[in-house]
């Protein structure tokens, strides 16, 4: 996985490991949300594209 997070640079770049923790851990929530809203969204998508009409 892609670790060029703010948190997780800074950690390395200062030897802070509790900093590159936050930010390994931070990419893993972030991706957890996006995909609790990306489901959240799709019935409401699907629903819609069913009502529209044919061209």
């Amino acid at each position: 996985m892609h670790r060029d997070l703010a948190s997780h640079g800074l950690g390395q770049a200062t030897g802070l490991q509790i900093v590159r923790d936050i930010g390994d851990v931070e990419i893993w929530v972030a991706l957890a949300v996006w995909a609790l809203t990306f489901a959240a969204m799709l019935p409401r998508v699907v629903a819609t594209m069913r009502r529209a009409p044919a061209p």
